[in-house]
């Protein structure tokens, strides 16, 4: 039996050094498993249009996902900008995407 949560991740693209260091604490979660976030196939050549994406973006689907753990691990990393950050999230039972909201303001920001 499985309980999938799929997460879409977006953020500004200068923030490789933030994807590390979140990628480096999810593996402390059991549901996470497989791939670091910075193993995520480059989505540009996937994506429709002529031009390339102006906005990181990772992708994942989790068993026994934990959002209150997710959030910890984004609010305890050092994002250069921060407010660029967004969170969607679609459960198994679940028809469509929300958006998550609740690391607005409490997340670190790191020095330029």
């Amino acid at each position: 039996m499985s309980r999938v949560t799929n997460v879409i991740l977006t953020f500004s693209l200068d923030e490789e050094e933030a994807i590390r260091e979140l990628s480096t604490a999810l593996t402390a979660f059991t549901w996470y498993g497989g791939r670091p976030l910075t193993d995520a196939a480059e989505v540009d050549g996937l994506v429709a249009g002529s031009k390339a994406m102006e906005c990181g973006i990772c992708l994942g689907a989790f068993n026994y996902f934990d959002l209150s753990e997710f959030l910890t691990a984004i609010r305890n990393t050092s994002w250069k900008y921060p407010c660029e950050l967004q969170l969607f999230i679609k459960e198994q039972e679940d028809d469509w995407f929300r958006q998550v909201h609740d690391f607005e303001g409490a997340v670190k920001r790191r020095s330029a």
